[in-house]
């Protein structure tokens, strides 16, 4: 069972005790993204990322790299749209390495003018990496060009010409307004006795001085919906095609799920054995949902060769379209069992455990229970999925976003005249 502490400066900490593993994740969630980001600093949240690797006043970015691996360990990090994570496992006796360094990390980092310039070079090569890889930065484009004036369509990693000219300024004042205790949340989970981990990180974290001023959070954006074809030398068309979805704090994340799942969401879905099994026309078509603290979108991805784009695109939005009078009631048991198997599985580790608590309380300060989720989602019904239906699938909502070696627009008449 889990239990939640405030301190006396803001900072939230979540403990999770399992008594029955030998390891223990610690996780501490900022709430910095590319969603919270002004457009002339669009990519500062993933470079500060980058950046608290590279040297504290007492390990050089050599040392924090070795520190975990000698004691058999993991660290690592990430940024999203609307939070930043730092995390480490460990074998439960070497908890206190993992949280001296994170801590170290988090207060020491030095941030010096050479580390930056050589860090973006590093990003401006992964930037270029991304946009060598169009089966991944498609989904990246697909969210700009539905959101392209508000922040949460900019994309996490950045763009160029900002990273270019990121300075040592630009960094410390960003740090100074999102890396404050209100904004934090410390999340713990493994073999441990709650009130010493407790302690160990009220003795570290109790330093930080919270802050009146809290960043802004993402403005509600307005979707919008048409074609963008991006045009590139590549072998196959990949296209994002999709509509509107729901946010975090909506009823209807769960139903969502459970459709996605059906739609494009396994092996078994509508598409992948309509559009590869039976057609053969692509190697990999699924469908997922996004969500945010107050949007949320749903997307369906496929890569196919020039040739069989536009069938492909015209076949996902007949199947897409038909489920509303010819829904296949038979498959809802089985989206619902796996995406209830998925869920309870998914938690087994001390690592996706402390994720879990972590993003709950970002989201919706608490944590969700699990068997709560899934009474939640057995009593979902065809009528649900059909009303989720009506409002996902609408014309006036379809987006399209494709790459590839275009001499036409090979989907006109698809969509543009829906």
């Amino acid at each position: 069972m889990y239990q939640i502490e405030k301190f006396k400066n803001g900072l939230t900490v979540v403990l999770e005790p399992i008594p029955y593993v030998k390891s223990i994740s610690l996780g501490i969630f900022v709430g910095s993204g590319s969603g919270n980001e002004p457009t002339n600093l669009n990519g500062i949240s993933h470079f500060i990322e980058h950046m608290n690797f590279k040297g504290t006043k007492t390990r050089s970015a050599r040392e924090i790299a070795e520190v975990l691996d000698s004691v058999g360990g993991k660290l690592n990090a990430y940024t999203s749209k609307e939070h930043t994570s730092y995390y480490a496992t460990v074998l439960d006796e070497h908890f206190d390495t993992a949280l001296a360094l994170m801590s170290d990390i988090f207060f020491n980092s030095l941030y010096r003018e050479s580390d930056i310039e050589t860090e973006k070079r590093v990003v401006l090569e992964e930037i270029k990496m991304y946009e060598d890889s169009p089966d991944e930065i498609i989904h990246d484009l697909y969210v700009r060009n539905i959101w392209p004036d508000f922040n949460l369509g900019q994309p996490v990693i950045g763009r160029k010409e900002v990273v270019s000219s990121l300075t040592r300024q630009d960094v410390v004042d960003y740090l100074d307004e999102h890396y404050f205790p209100g904004n934090i949340i410390i999340s713990v989970a493994g073999k441990f006795k709650k009130d010493q981990i407790l302690e160990k990180i009220r003795e570290v974290f109790s330093r930080l001085n919270n802050k009146k001023k809290i960043h802004k959070e993402s403005k509600l954006p307005t979707f919008k919906s048409g074609v963008n074809l991006i045009n590139k030398e590549t072998e196959q068309i990949h296209l994002c095609f999709g509509s509107r979805g729901v946010s975090y704090h909506d009823e209807r994340r769960y139903p969502l799920l459970v459709l996605s799942s059906i739609i494009g969401g396994s092996m078994s879905s509508v598409l992948f054995q309509e559009i590869r099994e039976k057609r053969g026309l692509v190697y990999s078509i699924f469908s997922y949902p996004q969500y945010f603290k107050n949007s949320g979108l749903f997307t369906i991805y496929a890569g196919t060769g020039l040739k069989n784009a536009r069938d492909v695109l015209a076949i996902i939005i007949e199947k897409i379209e038909n489920l509303k009078k010819d829904f296949p009631v038979n498959m809802l048991i089985t989206a619902k069992e796996q995406l209830k198997g998925n869920l309870i599985l998914g938690l087994e580790s001390t690592s996706n455990k402390m994720s879990w608590n972590g993003k709950n309380y970002f989201y919706y300060e608490k944590v969700l229970n699990v068997k709560e989720i899934s009474r939640i989602i057995n009593k979902i019904e065809v009528d649900d999925l059909l009303k989720l239906l009506d409002y996902i699938v609408n014309p006036q909502y379809y987006a399209l976003t494709a790459i590839g070696n275009f001499k036409e627009d090979i989907f006109k008449g698809i969509i543009n005249d829906k």
